[in-house]
């Protein structure tokens, strides 16, 4: 497996980003600094913190319970964002196509088994938090 890029994404717009579920009711900024875990989610920040229509956002801001069928046990699956963009929040997940359809190896079926799973308990979740569920791919990650 190729190795990703991680590291820290520092706002050029502090006062959107928010880095707790609290911070989303506070007017002022958390000094902690969101970290991507792949050029994608690095690309997304950039997108929330620079874009004017996304009022608020935040970096895996939940704990969302999910079962594992891999490690036959309950898991927590923290989602990538949360954006708030003309009122409505979204919670989203960014992933590879290959680990939602069509696998091109053994790893990315193994990942499309957990992720259902992980994806049904976001939407119960959002479904009874007034929250859209989002997965956002590299075929539809310049839409939102």
């Amino acid at each position: 497996m190729a190795a990703f890029k991680q590291g820290y994404y520092e706002p050029k717009n502090p006062e959107k980003f928010k880095y707790s579920l609290q911070g989303l009711n506070e007017t002022q900024s958390s000094i902690r600094l969101p970290k991507y875990r792949s050029s994608w989610e690095l690309n997304f920040f950039k997108y929330c913190d620079l874009n004017p229509e996304i009022e608020l956002w935040s970096s895996e801001p939940y704990a969302i319970k999910y079962y594992n069928p891999i490690k036959r046990k309950i898991c927590k699956y923290y989602p990538d964002l949360l954006i708030v963009k003309s009122g409505k929040k979204y919670l989203i997940e960014i992933k590879p196509k290959s680990q939602i359809l069509n696998p091109k190896s053994n790893y990315d079926l193994l990942c499309q088994v957990i992720n259902r799973n992980k994806f049904l308990a976001a939407k119960k979740f959002c479904d009874s938090n007034d929250i859209i569920f989002l997965v956002v791919t590299e075929s539809n990650i310049l839409e939102f």
